[in-house]
């Protein structure tokens, strides 16, 4: 159990010195905007790209939980079937 508690830490912190090399490298700032709507948002180019990965993960994580749904509704239907033998 210990190896897997430091290969937990060890891993967060490549990850978090791989996040501040990022936005230390992408202080730049930009604006943001979509394309038909008025809006235009200025902030760090560090910023559109964390908030874009979050929003990937959030859709892929709420796609999956909406196939585990329609699956489990899948399991529960059969499995109330009667058989037939």
């Amino acid at each position: 159990m210990l190896i897997f508690r430091l290969l937990f830490w060890l891993m967060a912190i490549i990850v978090i010195a791989f996040t501040v090399v990022v936005a230390v490298a992408n202080r730049g700032v930009v604006e943001f905007s979509l394309a038909p709507l008025p809006v235009v948002v200025s902030m760090p180019l560090y910023a559109v790209i964390f908030l874009s990965l979050l929003l990937g993960v959030l859709l892929g994580w709420l796609v999956a939980l909406a196939s585990g749904f329609r699956r489990r509704r899948r399991a529960a239907e059969n499995a109330t079937l009667p058989s037939n033998r």
